[in-house]
């Protein structure tokens, strides 16, 4: 043990090992995320318009007013 190097006790080796996975897992993660992300932004975006097509006019001002007051109580 006369290298001149620091002696670090196992329980430290153990949490340095724990915390390399950890890291290595998030790593892993991240690179899931990126490859979705990529792919969904290289995808054709979905128009929204049929969708609002189908919904029903928004009630007048005034009914809209008068409800949220009878809701306040």
């Amino acid at each position: 043990m006369d290298s001149g190097e620091p002696v670090i006790g196992s329980s430290e080796v153990k949490k340095l090992e724990d915390r390399v996975r950890e890291l290595g897992r998030k790593t892993s993660e991240n690179e899931i995320l990126r490859e979705a992300l990529s792919k969904a932004q290289s995808k054709k975006p979905i128009s929204m318009t049929p969708i609002l097509r189908d919904q029903p006019e928004p009630a007048p001002k005034a009914l809209r007013h008068h409800c949220d007051k009878v809701l306040a109580g």
